[in-house]
């Protein structure tokens, strides 16, 4: 017995709680008894199941750091839990890749997915019917898929192009051996036989170095994704914006030694010719950004500054692409090209031409003039009138006038005495006059 109540109420829905127990399967009933002593169980026995512990996932294969050659590969694993198993996913990379809720437990149950030449770490999520979830281990794989084509007859010359089918025994996702599958003709001309074996995939260029990377878990629409490349192959990075969601993708990059046969000559001076190959098609592809490094030594040699490189596509002709300079090293000039595809592209540099001068013609300024000075204005400063002069004057006639009256009375002046008198009157008054009064 776990617990017991009193006090019920007939035909009413009466509930024991508060009741802990561990983990395990449990049979349970209820016995009831009456004031007249009358008792029953239930008529039947009920069962119920306590966990709380996630399943066990014990990986099988591939074995840890195995190296898988074939582009499919088989995932295997085992789940054991006492309650049936609702869910079970595989995750790569840390994204789902795919869910089953198929599940038999304690057996093989097996997941496959295809996958580009990468290195990948992978594990697989189970989730039982109580909720309970739980992770296996994480494991670490390497692809390394190896194509092998084979390819069919050259068909008739039409229009000036041939066309062939190649298939690849082992269906590497990668497509970097890929031979041609097209190749320009004159109506008439070769329909030369098929034939495995690779070539290079350069279309009718010397093949340099090339690097596939992949996106393992492809992106939706309008993600971005960026993939990194670690070869010489110029390009450094590249980031895709997808238009439409895909399930996967692989991006081949080439570094030619030549020009492609399928192009004309860009203008310019070629740094190197590229080649990028995809497996995505044309319309998912929303618009992409292309980062490459050109080395400062080339452009020296060149005569060329970084400011006049620019990345071009073939579209039928040459397209410039946007291109700016996006850092520098000791050794290399970074630029970043937006671009809405993939094909053949160059890597050129271009002199920018000499914008044209017009002349200018030259006006004659005027010549100042020198500011024309006013004549200074004469101040006359005012001569004091000399009274005490005239009136000295008059006292000199006066006193003439008086001698004359007395000569007239008995004393005779000369008219030699009087002109002298008169004389050193004015001779006086003309002295006085040219001495400036003292102020």
């Amino acid at each position: 017995m776990n617990q017991s109540w009193n006090g019920f109420t007939a035909a009413i829905t009466q509930n024991f709680s508060n009741i802990t127990l561990p983990e395990g399967d449990y049979i349970w009933n209820v016995w009831c008894n009456d004031t007249t002593n009358n008792a029953n169980f239930s008529a039947a026995n009920y069962t119920f199941r306590i966990d709380n512990t996630g399943p066990g996932v014990n990986l099988q294969n591939p074995v840890d750091y195995e190296n898988s050659t074939t582009a499919s590969v088989t995932f295997t694993y085992q789940v054991s839990d006492p309650s049936s198993i609702s869910t079970c996913s595989l995750y790569i990379n840390q994204t789902l890749n795919s869910s089953s809720s198929s599940i038999s437990k304690d057996t093989n149950q097996t997941f496959t997915a295809t996958l580009f030449n990468d290195e990948y770490e992978w594990y697989v999520n189970c989730t039982d019917s109580a909720g309970n979830t739980n992770n296996s281990e994480t494991r670490y794989l390497t692809q390394t898929c190896t194509e092998s084509w084979s390819c069919g007859s050259w068909s008739a010359c039409s229009g000036g192009t041939q066309t062939r089918t190649c298939t690849d025994a082992n269906n590497c996702l990668a497509q970097a051996n890929k031979p041609l599958e097209s190749q320009s003709c004159s109506d008439g001309g070769s329909t030369g036989g098929g034939g495995g074996g690779s070539s290079g995939g350069t279309s009718g260029a010397s093949g340099g170095v090339s690097e596939t990377v992949s996106l393992a878990t492809g992106g939706g629409a309008g993600e971005t994704k960026t993939v990194e490349f670690s070869k010489d192959v110029a390009v450094t990075e590249l980031a895709i914006t997808f238009q439409n969601e895909v399930s996967q993708a692989s991006i081949t990059v080439e570094k030619l030694t030549s020009k492609p046969t399928e192009t004309t000559t860009p203008s310019g001076t070629t740094y190197y010719y590229l080649k990028i190959d995809k497996s995505l098609k044309d319309e998912d592809i929303k618009d992409a950004k292309l980062k490459f490094k050109v080395e400062k030594t080339w452009l020296t040699s060149k005569g060329f500054l970084a400011e006049e490189v620019v990345l071009k596509r073939f579209v039928k002709s040459w397209e410039t692409l946007p291109t700016k300079q996006l850092k520098k090293d000791a050794n290399y000039v970074y630029y970043e090209a937006q671009t809405s595809g993939f094909s053949y592209f160059a890597i050129t540099a271009e002199k920018k031409p000499v914008p044209k001068v017009e002349p200018v013609e030259e006006k004659e300024e005027p010549t100042p003039q020198a500011p024309v000075e006013k004549p200074a204005e004469q101040i006359t400063t005012p001569q004091p009138k000399n009274w005490w002069t005239k009136l000295g004057m008059l006292w000199i006639i006066i006193g003439i006038l008086a001698l004359i009256g007395l000569g007239m009375g008995g004393y005779r002046l000369s008219g030699t005495t009087i002109r002298k008198m008169l004389q050193a009157g004015s001779s006086r008054n003309e002295e006085q006059q040219r001495t400036p009064p003292k102020t």
